[in-house]
């Protein structure tokens, strides 16, 4: 994992933003798009420090892992993010569930959906640029049981009705969402799990830049994205 933190002594009261890559990548985007200089820039304009880590989610055998586990057993990635990661990163300074988020970009901004829905308890808030909100799973990796991992279809469990999503979907994002069903393309997600979150009056915001599915597009949405998670960081 590629981990930042903020200078001074980690605490058990500063946030955690987990942040998930997209497929045919690994957590060395972030570095690449040098998100530290960015997310340190929003943090002085805030006043908020906070630690964001950032995981590899990639399988060993090539596969599309959708931040999930293998039915087959091949990986165990969502296992690996709700509890070694954890550790790893908070160490000894356990942060309540109210000050953490997860957050990503293309498969990585479903992921987050997905586990922020199916783990309410670990991470209440989720950033979601670029995702989808049903399953494309290209590698089988959910095999007969795609539904539970489908955040569109998880919305209404009980304990997620206090999740908060922060949404952004480039005006001219067409990539396909080939095996999805029904196929599409991410261009119209965002506003199709916006609604499903306000029927059931829970806290979403959402946001159009121009652009297509790349990192110019969403890097002007960054301070709002800071704002909404910074108004959610409240101690539990």
């Amino acid at each position: 994992m590629w981990i930042h933190r903020p200078p001074g002594p980690d605490t058990a009261d500063r946030p955690v933003l987990y942040l998930l890559h997209g497929s045919t990548t690994d957590a060395s985007m972030f570095e690449r798009w040098e998100l530290g200089r960015l997310l340190d820039r929003e943090m002085c304009r805030t006043g908020v420090p906070f630690v964001f880590a950032a995981p590899d989610g990639q399988a060993f055998d090539g596969s599309d892992t959708e931040w999930g586990d293998a039915q087959d057993g091949r990986f165990r990635i969502e296992t690996f993010l709700t509890t070694k990661l954890i550790d790893a990163v908070e160490g000894e300074d356990r942060r309540p569930a109210a000050l953490r988020a997860i957050g990503g970009v293309s498969m990585g901004g479903y992921g987050a959906a997905a586990l922020a829905l199916r783990h309410p308890d670990l991470y209440p808030q989720a950033v979601s640029f670029a995702g989808y909100f049903k399953v494309d799973d290209p590698s089988g990796t959910f095999g007969n049981d795609p539904d539970a991992h489908a955040p569109d279809r998880l919305l209404d469990r009980p304990d997620v009705r206090h999740a908060r999503f922060f949404l952004v979907e480039g005006t001219e994002d067409h990539t396909p969402l080939r095996s999805a069903d029904p196929p599409g393309e991410i261009l119209g997600e965002a506003d199709r799990f916006a609604r499903l979150l306000r029927e059931r009056d829970m806290t979403v915001e959402v946001r159009h830049p121009p652009g297509g599915h790349v990192f110019a597009t969403w890097r002007p949405t960054l301070p709002a994205a800071v704002d909404f998670l910074v108004d959610g960081w409240v101690p539990g």
